[in-house]
């Protein structure tokens, strides 16, 4: 029997083919297939998609640390090391510990901190002490004593003496520590200033369109006082709105003019009264106010449900009166504009009655059976009236107790004439004579005594 080489079977990267036939293994076993990247903080490598198998590990490599953030591995994507405080994520800062200097201590301008981080960047530094020369008030009050000194008589002498000692006891108290003090005389010396200035006037001219609507003379570092304008200016379609003067007119030491600006605006319409009431055919006006005091005219749009009472009433559905009932139709009432404002059913005249024509006897009555007759109006036939014809009853005109109607044998009793009672069980004719005659009698006595 001859070899044969093993066949089927499938290799992985851990087993070789099993032979289908001897189920022996054989051949070689597969590549790795690395594939599945894993990482932790400080390394990554590939793991093998079918076993357990991994590569090397490598150190995390790439990306760039900030104060907020670690790098990023350029192979595997996971942040790795530390956080770079040498490195912002933002250029906003925080400055802490900042003070202003003043007349009796130094500043200091403040630590500059990352807003991200809270990591200080910059120290900061020293600010040295305001000089008082600088002080704005400091400096006029030495201009004045300069002026007086040049000139003397310029300004009152207490009050330049006053002034002389308030600078001495200012040089004294920036010596000092006491901040607020300083502030406290230069505020002192400042009101002092007010009441030592010459006598000089200036010009402030307040204008509108160019045109001059105020003009002051005032004392030279006093303040002139705003003219009352008007909030806005009509302009056509539009207004003019007053936004305020431009110009500082405080503290004034030389002539000024002072404009007033305005800011074009649109009307802006409130509504006001109806002066005409929109209808269902015409259109409305109302007025309109803007807050600037312009009027407009505003048009409403037609009403349909305001009717304007110019109605057209018809009919519908007339029906003529009939014997029994009134006629009837629906009035419609309906406006100008088409709309139909009422449906109402209403009656007119009264029933007219019936004609009726002759009696005819549909039933002739007889000695013992009412009979009927029938009448039909002329009007509608479909109207008859039908009415009960009593029953005649016999007639025996000869008192023979035959019907002399119908023939037929009434009774063997006799009936008075006089008042048409009956004596029953007279079989006898004779007899029958005698009750009559006597009956007759007994009723001419009763009516001879009435007549008496």
């Amino acid at each position: 029997m001859e070899k044969e080489a093993h066949k089927g079977g499938t290799a992985t990267c851990t087993e070789k083919a099993i032979c289908s036939v001897c189920d022996t293994a054989y051949g070689e076993l597969l590549d790795h297939s690395f594939t599945e990247l894993k990482s932790d903080a400080t390394d990554h490598w590939y793991k093998c998609a079918n076993c357990d198998a991994t590569t090397t590990k490598a150190t995390h490599t790439g990306g760039t640390a900030t104060c907020t953030e670690k790098a990023k591995c350029e192979v595997c994507d996971t942040a790795y090391g530390d956080f770079d405080y040498t490195n912002h994520s933002t250029d906003a800062t925080v400055t802490k510990n900042e003070k202003a200097a003043g007349y009796t201590a130094k500043g200091y301008t403040g630590d500059i901190y990352c807003a991200a981080c809270d990591h200080l960047i910059a120290s900061g530094s020293e600010i040295d002490k305001l000089n008082l020369a600088d002080n704005e008030t400091v400096k006029r009050a030495n201009e004045i004593l300069a002026a007086e000194e040049a000139a003397p008589g310029t300004y009152d002498a207490a009050k330049i003496a006053a002034l002389q000692q308030a600078l001495t006891d200012l040089e004294t108290l920036v010596n000092g520590t006491d901040e607020d003090a300083v502030l406290d005389k230069i505020d002192d010396i400042g009101e002092m200033l007010e009441t030592i200035v010459p006598e000089v006037y200036v010009t402030v001219t307040f204008t509108v369109d160019g045109e001059p609507v105020s003009t002051q003379t005032i004392r030279a570092g006093a303040d002139a006082t705003a003219p009352e304008q008007a909030a806005y200016i009509i302009d056509g379609d539009s207004h003019k709105a007053f936004s305020g003067w431009t110009g500082d007119y405080t503290n004034v030491t030389a002539d000024v003019t002072i404009t007033a600006t305005y800011t074009t605006e649109a009307h802006t319409w409130i509504d006001g009264d109806v002066t005409k009431a929109a209808t269902c055919m015409a259109t409305g006006k109302q007025m309109q106010t803007c807050v600037c005091g312009a009027t407009n005219e505003k048009t409403l749009e037609k009403d349909p449900s305001n009717h304007t009472g110019n109605n057209t009433t018809t009919r519908e559905n007339e029906v003529p009166a009939t014997c029994t009932a009134a006629g009837s139709y629906v009035e419609v009432v309906t406006c100008e504009c088409g709309a139909v404002l009422r449906r109402e059913a209403k009656t007119q005249g009264s029933a007219l009655g019936h004609t009726w024509g002759d009696w005819t006897v549909t039933k002739a009555a007889s000695c013992t059976e009412d009979g009927t007759k029938t009448r039909t109006c002329g009007r509608d036939v479909t109207h008859t009236e039908t009415v009960t014809i009593p029953k005649t009853g016999h007639s025996d005109g000869n008192h023979d107790n035959v019907c002399d109607r119908c023939g037929k044998q009434i009774s063997t009793s006799f009936r008075c004439s006089f008042c048409s009672t009956y004596e029953a069980n007279r079989s006898k004719p004779v007899i029958g004579w005698f009750y009559i005659i006597i009956h007759f009698f007994i009723h001419l006595f009763a009516q001879m005594k009435a007549w008496v």
